[in-house]
């Protein structure tokens, strides 16, 4: 949106145009703000992932291979406000986000949190490695290249996004599981997804961004996975003029997804 929000300031101002950022009452757009989180009963050692959700509700993204739980908001102070002499023009909100991390051990139990700004255009995961980093943690790291692993205990599903429309602003398609949210998809990259065997509800929103349904073709996918299974769902995102973000999604056998996943590298 930053971006979008630059581009457009850039074309105004060749133009003759004018183009002037204002503060605005804080807009909280997506998620909760970390100020307004009640973080006094958090204690590194003993609060526990069950009593995190049930104090918060379930965090914006649970990244799996990682064991953090992001609680993140979107949110916005200052607009652009543009304009021209013959009166034509109007605002475009500045879009910034923060986000709590909780990092959780083996138990569930928490071993480190904090909160901080999220950059412009990094994905949840993106962030959370950072903040990893910063914090001195010890973390699992996207792979650069696919790298295939033995069967599961449970089941695991693939999910690989091959392209996006030629749209201004690439989208960050979400995956979610079970009504959790496990990660965003660039293009060109796969997430792995471990569960346990039986029947699930995946859930593939276009964006990254949680609107009302109805302004978007968001996919619910049922999938029933044997012990040991392991499904591979190809996707992609479609836009058209005047239509919404919608989610392509194929289910690919092994003999034909495997050749493609060797190209892509996993999400990060």
């Amino acid at each position: 949106m930053r971006k979008l929000a630059l581009l457009l300031l850039l074309a105004w101002t060749c133009l003759g145009c004018f183009v002037l950022p204002l503060p605005t009452r804080p807009l909280t757009l997506d998620g909760t703000r970390s100020a307004t989180l009640d973080t006094g009963f958090l204690q590194e050692g003993r609060t526990t992932r069950e009593e995190v959700a049930a104090r918060w509700g379930p965090p914006t993204v649970w990244l799996q291979a990682q064991r953090i739980a992001v609680y993140g908001a979107v949110y916005s102070d200052v607009e652009i406000e543009f304009g021209s002499i013959n009166g034509n023009g109007g605002s475009i909100p500045l879009h910034k986000r923060e986000a709590v991390f909780l990092a959780f051990d083996g138990s569930e139990r928490l071993a480190r949190w904090d909160a901080c700004r999220v950059q412009s255009g990094a994905t949840w995961l993106g962030a959370a490695l950072k903040w990893a980093h910063t914090a001195g943690l010890r973390v699992r790291e996207p792979d650069l290249a696919f790298q295939p692993q033995a069967p599961p205990a449970g089941a695991r599903v693939y999910f690989y996004c091959l392209k996006h429309p030629g749209v201004l602003g690439e989208p960050l398609p979400d995956v979610a599981m079970d009504g959790l949210r496990l990660g965003q998809i660039r293009r060109r990259t796969y997430l792995a997804v471990e569960l346990p065997a039986g029947p699930h509800t995946f859930t593939l929103n276009p964006l990254s961004i949680r609107p009302n349904r109805a302004s978007l073709r968001i996919l619910d996918l049922p999938l029933t996975l044997g012990p040991g299974a392991v499904a591979y769902m190809e996707f992609h995102v479609a836009c058209g003029i005047n239509e919404p973000f919608s989610i392509v999604c194929v289910e690919r056998p092994a003999e034909e997804a495997l050749p493609v996943l060797r190209s892509l590298r996993e999400a990060w």
